[in-house]
């Protein structure tokens, strides 16, 4: 039983990340539209070819991560759904599942600001073929959603690798 509360500890930490991390991520594309439109504060460069190459790098990083994310997702319930007599013995305390919810939700939230991250960023390469300005890539409100998706999607895996450590590691030793 000394492990239980390491085990619990790990839930709490991760249902507190997750809590965290959650709502920014979907009040995000509210906060980008009343934060660059309806507040002058942002730089904004001249459109051109580096512009564009920026806008390009980081709509191809998103995509990276989006898809590292669908990985994560695919292995963690993949392993559940492909492997049933051995994730029933490893996953049969309610910690771990409650893990494993924490890292789906989590890895989830940073594919939905993957999805708002590619629609704001389309929608400021639109304006910016009309007015030939482009906001600072680099200013926080502009990359809050880039960096929402990176938080969330290691925040998940750190969380699955927790899962898999407190299944794996942590209930073996409880039922010694």
């Amino acid at each position: 039983m000394p492990f239980k509360k390491v085990r619990v500890s790990l839930v709490l930490i991760a249902g507190i990340f997750t809590l965290a991390t959650f709502p920014p991520v979907f009040s995000w594309e509210w906060k980008q539209y009343n934060q660059f439109f309806g507040v002058e504060k942002i730089d904004a460069f001249p459109w051109h070819d580096a512009t564009k190459e920026a806008v390009t790098n980081l709509m191809s990083l998103s995509k990276d991560l989006f898809q590292s994310g669908l990985l994560l997702i695919a292995a963690m319930w993949g392993v559940l759904l492909v492997k049933k007599e051995e994730a029933a013995v490893v996953f049969d305390a309610w910690p771990e599942k409650a893990l494993l919810i924490l890292a789906t939700v989590s890895v989830i939230s940073s594919c939905v600001s993957h999805i708002a991250f590619v629609q704001t960023m389309t929608s400021y390469a639109m304006d910016a073929s009309i007015t030939d300005k482009l906001p600072n890539l680099t200013h926080r409100e502009v990359s809050y959603g880039l960096v929402a998706q990176c938080v969330s999607l290691v925040g998940g895996a750190l969380i699955a690798g927790s899962t898999v450590m407190s299944a794996s590691w942590f209930n073996k030793k409880d039922n010694q």
